[in-house]
């Protein structure tokens, strides 16, 4: 008789053992570091959530970062529910942090700024951002900043490129009369003649404070104290910049002023772009601001029926390519006549057309979706 109890009895203490054992309780919190991770910063391209633990005798000390303060706290509650007897110690950093204090206003000195995948050149390029943009600045270390720029990619970039201020800084900027760069590039002069020295080059897209005219000419400001000069027509007041409606007509030829313009991986100006980075160039200056990279912006607008392919499209489509509509890995967009612009190699004008001088196989076989963009 005693042996028939004597196996249960070791087996539910081993159990037990196994419960409350240092591995079972990490365990325990990296499903609970998941589980909000997922719930509240799914893409580690616009959200942070870096969660470690680690033991010191009988504590658990977790430890991290992240920038949504409600997913701390869901954390550290749900943390100590399910661990009530164990000491365990928070130290999750929530970003803007103290490197940076009120400081985390951000604005480039230069007209485009590289953001990488960390803080040496060598690191990959993972996005780009424009003067006049404003960037969030989340942590400074190793001459560089951790920021957020305006459409939510998260990256380093180098902490000579930026001007950074609190409040009172983003405020005078935010009640500043501005002015936006529309041509594809150009130099801002120090006097109001192509024969003065220049001040900055500056690419479409740029914003400046405006100080007056001169002539042909529009005095600007810098953020950071310098004055310069623009010719007229280059410029739109912010005003009527940020009450462009998309025209497809006008779409297409943004997209076309910019053929030829080498492709680089990361980049999202016209000096430089990748796919993705094309688009979103072309339609931010027609007064629709795309996510960042083509997976993103497979998601945007209204999905356009393909199954009689070039019946249904119309110019401005956005085109997705890939090896399935999980897998998106390309962007371009329809300008008509079978004819789609994008940026492989260089920016390009290719066709569906398998009578044309510019078909493309390759890229008609690998048509995923197409969206339409409305506003």
């Amino acid at each position: 008789m005693k042996n028939k109890f004597l196996l249960p009895f070791v087996f539910t203490v081993l159990f037990m053992a196994g419960c409350g054992s240092p591995e079972r309780t990490e365990k325990i919190i990296a499903d609970i570091s998941e589980d909000v991770r997922s719930e509240y910063c799914p893409d580690k391209r616009i959200s942070i959530w870096n969660i470690s633990v680690k033991r010191d005798r009988g504590d658990y000390i977790i430890s991290g970062e992240t920038d949504h303060a409600t997913a701390r706290e869901v954390f550290q509650k749900k943390v100590k529910s399910a661990l009530p007897k164990k000491t365990v110690i928070f130290s999750i950093n929530l970003l803007p942090d103290d490197t940076v204090g009120q400081l985390h206003f951000g604005m480039l000195r230069t007209s485009t700024a590289k953001m990488r995948s960390g803080t040496s050149v060598f690191k990959d390029i993972v996005s780009e951002t424009l003067m006049g943009l404003p960037i969030e600045i989340l942590k400074e270390e190793d001459g560089c900043f951790f920021v957020r720029s305006d459409d939510g990619y998260l990256g380093w970039v180098d902490k000579d490129q930026v001007i950074q201020g609190s409040d009172s800084l983003k405020l005078l900027w935010d009640n500043s009369e501005k002015v936006v760069f529309t041509d594809v590039e150009g130099i801002v002069h120090s006097e109001p003649s192509f024969e003065s020295d220049p001040v900055s080059d500056c690419v479409m897209g740029n914003w400046f404070i405006y100080i007056g005219k001169s002539g042909s000419w529009i005095k600007i400001g810098y953020l950071d104290g310098r004055i310069g000069f623009i010719p007229t027509k280059q410029l739109v007041t912010a005003d009527v910049y940020l009450s462009r409606k998309l025209d497809p007509e006008k779409v297409v030829k943004t997209a076309k002023s910019l053929l030829g313009r080498p492709y680089l991986w990361g980049t999202a100006s016209t000096k430089e772009m990748d796919c993705s980075g094309f688009i979103q160039t072309v339609f931010r200056n027609n007064g629709y601001v795309l996510p960042r990279d083509a997976n993103m912006q497979a998601n945007e607008g209204v999905e356009v029926d393909t199954s009689g392919f070039f019946k249904n499209l119309q110019p401005c489509d956005l085109l997705f390519f890939g090896r399935s509509n999980e897998k998106i890995t390309h962007v371009g967009m329809y300008i008509g006549g079978y004819e789609f612009i994008h940026c492989s190699g260089r920016v390009r004008i290719d066709s569906f057309d398998p009578n044309a001088k510019k078909y493309s196989d390759y890229r008609k076989n690998g048509l995923r979706k197409v969206r339409r963009i409305v506003n």
